[in-house]
């Protein structure tokens, strides 16, 4: 008798010869989805990345003004409470909607 087993049998033997297409194409597109949702994951991080980005240059170069506004009030030395102190006071909420002090 043949060391291989009958077909459906389910000897180990039968077993041996290697996978069915079934089971090939089922991997297959368990290894797709997991690609895709890979890539997916990739694009938005790298989007969350460059809003970061965008929004910390933006939130220097507004700082960077602000330095330079209260160095010029600074300067320019009014008395009693001068332009200094009002900035510090100012909402930058207010400024970010366009109404200034």
């Amino acid at each position: 008798m043949c060391a291989r087993g009958l077909p459906g049998d389910g000897s180990l033997a039968a077993r041996s010869d290697g996978f069915t297409v079934v089971e090939v194409l089922l991997a297959l597109v368990v290894l797709v989805v997991g690609l895709l949702a890979l890539a997916s994951v990739a694009t938005m991080t790298t989007r969350s990345i460059v809003a970061a980005s965008r929004f910390t240059r933006a939130a220097a170069a507004a700082g960077s003004e602000i330095e330079k506004l209260l160095a010029r009030a600074c300067v320019a030395g009014e008395g009693g409470e001068g332009k200094a102190e009002r900035l510090h006071k100012v909402d930058l909420h207010s400024l970010h909607r366009g109404a200034g002090p």
